[in-house]
């Protein structure tokens, strides 16, 4: 048997000609950490995705207040009353504006949600 064939010995441990273990539990245990560091990599890809997500709804729901106060403000203006149809343009848009914003939040707190079982799991 040359030194790189393995028997068999005792309760089944593979021993070497040189009567060393063979190197199959240290296989083992580089199998183990390899699969340990995909699914870090994994629950890293997904923490990151989710991280993005949330962070894109956050700056959604920015703008979309910006708007919000913007045509409030107009609103708020005597002159928008006095060009015919000018106001309800503009609470038209103002009703699109904070469904959307009503949509972003919800979407934005499931989001959120996500991402805090991602990061504690």
């Amino acid at each position: 048997m040359s030194p790189s064939q393995t028997s068999l010995r005792g309760g089944g441990v593979a021993i070497n000609q040189r009567g060393t273990a063979a190197s199959r539990p240290s296989q083992d245990r580089k199998e183990q950490k390899r699969l340990e560091a995909e699914h870090r990599q994994a629950r890293s890809r997904e923490r990151q995705a989710q991280q993005q997500n949330v962070h894109r709804l956050e700056k959604e729901i920015a703008e979309l207040e910006v708007r919000q106060a913007e045509l409030t403000a107009e609103l708020e203006r005597p002159e928008t009353y006095e060009k015919s149809g000018a106001a309800q343009q503009i609470n038209r848009e103002l009703s699109a504006v904070v469904e959307s914003l009503k949509r972003s939040t919800a979407e934005w707190e499931q989001a959120a949600s996500r991402l805090a079982k991602v990061e504690t799991s």
